[in-house]
């Protein structure tokens, strides 16, 4: 409801950090360090889960260090179009199929961000693949010239996007 009062334009995108658990809540929000919390960018696709909860990818909770029920700070953020993203693959089974490529082109498209530094996945015939987001490269957002920068995330949702594939 937040986002709709302040009219903030889709597709809205959010910075998921670890809070470090610990028993007590409090000394858990005192210790929290935004700095050095391991984070991961993503974008809604829906809004059913129970208030102050959020539903997120195995990959995802994989990344961050948490299991179900663990305490995260969600922001909003603005994301940059993505330029270009440089994906390796962890099996190298993956160069062996047919038209490796467009195999990950297709599933790249249910994705809205990459995160540098992270893990995502796809599943190709039954198998499932997993590649290191080696780096992002996005817009600057100046409206004048374009100059590309190397970037934490960038949107890749809408966004025509240059895929490397490393090997």
């Amino acid at each position: 409801a937040v986002l709709m009062e302040r009219r903030i334009e889709v597709p809205w995108q959010f910075q998921i950090k670890t809070i470090p658990q610990t028993n007590d809540l409090e000394e858990s929000a005192q210790s929290f360090n935004p700095l050095s919390a391991s984070s991961v960018y993503c974008s809604p696709m829906d809004f059913r889960a129970p208030e102050n909860f959020i539903f997120v990818p195995k990959w995802m909770m994989h990344h961050l260090g948490i299991q179900p029920f663990s305490l995260v700070l969600l922001s909003w953020v603005r994301l940059r179009d993505g330029v270009s993203i440089k994906l390796r693959p962890k099996q190298k089974s993956f160069h062996k199929l047919p038209n490796p490529r467009i195999a990950l082109e297709s599933e790249l498209k249910y994705y809205s961000s990459a995160t540098a530094s992270t893990t995502i996945s796809i599943r190709h015939n039954n198998k499932q693949y997993d590649f290191f987001v080696d780096s992002c490269v996005g817009k600057d957002g100046s409206l004048t010239e374009f100059n590309p920068e190397l970037c934490d995330a960038v949107s890749i949702q809408d966004a025509d996007v240059s895929l490397d594939l490393l090997s």
